[in-house]
């Protein structure tokens, strides 16, 4: 994965698009050009869109000095609306306006390192100012927009000095380097947890060596003086802060882990509760562990479930098999195989037998896990215990009906499979098309065909297309053609690709078509009239031409 892939996209907005353009814009004899790019930098500023930054910084250089201000406080405004994990977007885009691709004449463009005392004159407003100087293409203006950046100590120009660390230019991510180093204080500590996205980036980067100042910040923000701030971050709604700042607190002897971990399960963020059920299993104190993983097990995210099961059984072996037994009625299938895999490997516990007791019971909670943990371990003959809960109600039981039935013994129920593909439910009708794929030389292409032509519902129609698609070579092709004529615009592009897959794979196979399918096919492509492709077309008159 590359850094690039992971930047944060944003484009431009249509409103936006045209205001920028209006900003350019020669303007008639009797309007002012000052007041009308004053005008319309604030319009821009308005639409919140900051995607329009790299378009109105060529302005922080305007010769009108109320110009420059306004470009420089709209700058400001939109860059504050980014996050600080979205600034390496702006960074390579800002990096990508040489000479040769700016959008409009620029003196941006031209930037020398000796103009930028001119970015120093907006007040709060030039930190932003610098920053956007320090993603300039030159590095020569990069390398001095840091050092002017160096006076700066409100913590507004920390991330612009982060971002300088991965510099491609060795003396740009030293100067970058000297001043993070000098920030390395429990008074930046805030500033470098809001940050923290663009920290752990540096992980990611290959160029310099980076370990040593990541570190460096990591070992500051674990210290006991910058508690508060992890604390700050572990409540701040950015999810890259939160996650980073539990991990951090987790690795830090100024937490008591006890609470934290309470702490992280009661989260939103399925990724922190899931971190805190990992280090249960560090904690020396086994009541404290009993507790914690009682109110894990029970945590509506399955991986926080596998994972609590997974350490008590390791902790505490002796204790383990009501839990384990819990497990095999979980709902989700990777609980339910971690506790079959540690209660089978005993000769003295009957899966199968399990299963079939609470099946009998027949009771709500169980009934999903049950049929499905009798797919799981049982035989073919197995498949009369559940065939009774093929109409029931709730569609995630008919669901695990039809898996189960596939699993133990497919071929028998081809007839049900056919006719589940009918179901209303869309993941229904889903599993009786995977049932079907199984042994689809059970069923002809005629009889998808009637259950494509009568259904009402798309899903099912999509489903039956799917499995004529992967009929013989000469079985499919006639009723892929006529699929062309499907009164809905998704499924004639579905019988398109599946056309054009045909197509590609015409001589993997060099069988004869019979006269049925000739017969079929012709009166097909009769119908499809221009809505066939021309080389398709052609491909199918060449196959079937001695017929």
């Amino acid at each position: 994965m590359t850094i690039q892939s992971l930047c944060m996209q944003r484009v431009l907005g249509a409103e936006t698009k045209s205001l920028i353009e209006a900003l350019h814009k020669p303007v008639s004899f009797w309007e002012s050009p000052a007041k009308h790019k004053m005008s319309t930098l604030a319009l821009i500023s308005q639409t919140g869109d900051p995607a329009a930054i790299p378009d109105m910084v060529l302005l922080l250089l305007d010769r009108d000095r109320d110009v420059s201000r306004s470009a420089a406080e709209a700058v400001s405004k939109l860059t504050r609306l980014l996050s600080p994990s979205e600034l390496p977007w702006l960074d390579l885009v800002m990096r990508e306006r040489s000479p040769y691709r700016w959008s409009y004449p620029s003196a941006w463009a031209e930037l020398r390192p000796d103009q930028l005392p001119l970015l120093e004159r907006f007040g709060s407003e030039s930190v932003d100012a610098l920053g956007m100087a320090s993603m300039h293409f030159s590095g020569y203006v990069r390398d001095e927009a840091l050092r002017k950046l160096s006076d700066a100590q409100g913590g507004i120009e920390l991330p612009f000095l982060l971002l300088r660390l991965n510099d491609w230019v060795q003396e740009v991510r030293h100067t970058a380097h000297l001043l993070v180093r000098e920030r390395l204080t429990t008074q930046y500590a805030p500033f470098f947890v809001s940050s923290i996205a663009l920290v752990n980036r540096l992980r990611l980067v290959r160029r310099g060596h980076q370990a040593e100042i990541v570190g460096a910040i990591e070992r500051l923000l674990k210290s006991k003086d910058c508690q508060e701030a992890v604390e700050i971050g572990m409540r701040s709604p950015d999810g890259h802060v939160k996650r980073a700042c539990y991990e951090l607190a987790f690795e830090s002897a100024s937490f008591d882990q006890v609470p934290l971990i309470e702490r992280a399960l009661s989260e939103k963020d399925p990724a922190v509760r899931l971190r805190g059920a990992e280090r249960i299993s560090v904690l020396p104190n086994a009541e404290s562990m009993d507790h914690l993983l009682s109110r894990a097990r029970d945590d509506r995210f399955a991986p926080v479930r596998r994972k609590a099961l997974q350490v008590f059984s390791e902790r505490f072996p002796e204790r383990a098999r009501p839990w384990l037994e819990h497990a095999l009625t979980d709902s989700h299938p990777s609980l339910r195989g971690y506790a079959q895999f540690e209660l089978g490997k005993g000769s003295d516990f009957d899966l199968r037998a399990f299963y079939q007791g609470v099946l009998g019971k027949s009771e709500p909670a169980t009934l999903y896990a049950a049929i499905s943990g009798v797919g799981e371990t049982g035989i073919s003959s197995d498949t009369s215990l559940v065939i009774a809960h093929l109409s029931h109600r709730v569609p995630r039981v008919r669901r695990a009906v039809l898996r189960t039935l596939a699993r133990l013994h497919a071929e028998e129920f081809v007839d049900i499979f056919a006719e589940r593909l009918l179901d209303h439910a869309p993941n229904v009708s889903r599993e009786a098309m995977r049932g079907l794929a199984k042994d689809l030389h059970l069923i002809t292409g005629e009889r998808l065909w009637r259950v494509f032509a009568v259904a009402t519902e798309d899903h099912v129609r999509r489903n039956a297309l799917f499995l004529v698609a992967r009929l013989s070579k000469w079985e499919s092709i006639g009723y892929l053609v006529e699929a062309l004529d499907s009164n809905a615009e998704d499924l004639r592009k579905l019988a398109e690709s599946y056309l054009r897959r045909w197509y590609a794979q015409f001589n993997s196979s060099f069988t004869a078509p019979t006269k049925p399918q000739v017969e079929r096919l012709t009166v097909a492509m009769q119908k499809s009239g221009a809505s066939l492709d021309r080389s398709i077309r052609g491909q199918i008159e060449f196959g079937i031409r001695a017929f």
